[in-house]
């Protein structure tokens, strides 16, 4: 029915109407054990903007302090890749990312209720973009002005696993003026 990938694993939903345990797991070996060479899409690097700090990324101050970096440094070491997508979760189109080392940091210990839509968080060694307004316990840096996530949309997120992410600092001004369009 569905698989979901997550950075070590794979979950495999099925119908056990339509197939049994035996025969899906007898599939399985045989792909693990001869595995096909299928064609896939080549990865894509889209550049998404960000305003970082401020009233955009309350906790900017605080992922620069803890890692004993300027706040300059942080958005550049943030920056400075490209990020690939391992997975979705949480909600729709929320990207699961791997933040440089040098800028990992705590989740807060109370997570906030309301989170904007584009926010950018750290938590750990992840960096995520919420897609919609929700609650979360990462440390905001910054907020794009995309939106990424449209039901209404074929396909519904702007980007796939596999592709890959590059932020790009933007102005508030540069913000709010693509947030407007």
């Amino acid at each position: 029915i569905e698989i979901v990938p997550t950075y070590r694993s794979l979950s495999i939903y099925y119908d056990p109407l339509k197939i049994e345990l035996d025969n899906l797991l007898e599939k399985l070996k045989k792909i693990k054990s001869s595995p096909e060479e299928t064609k896939t899409t080549s990865s894509r690097v889209i550049k998404v903007p960000i305003v970082y700090g401020g009233k955009y990324g309350p906790d900017l101050k605080f992922v620069a302090k803890y890692n004993s970096l300027s706040q300059k440094e942080v958005i550049k070491i943030h920056s400075e890749r490209n990020y690939l997508v391992y997975m979705f979760g949480f909600s729709p189109g929320h990207t699961y990312l791997v933040v440089d080392e040098r800028i990992a940091t705590p989740r807060l210990k109370t997570p906030r209720v309301k989170v904007a839509a584009g926010s950018v968080g750290i938590g750990g060694r992840q960096t995520c973009i919420r897609p919609m307004e929700s609650p979360t316990g990462l440390r905001i840096i910054g907020r794009t002005p995309l939106k990424l996530f449209n039901p209404d949309k074929e396909p519904p997120v702007p980007f796939l696993l596999g592709d890959y992410l590059k932020f790009t600092p933007i102005s508030e001004g540069e913000y709010l003026k693509f947030k407007n369009e």
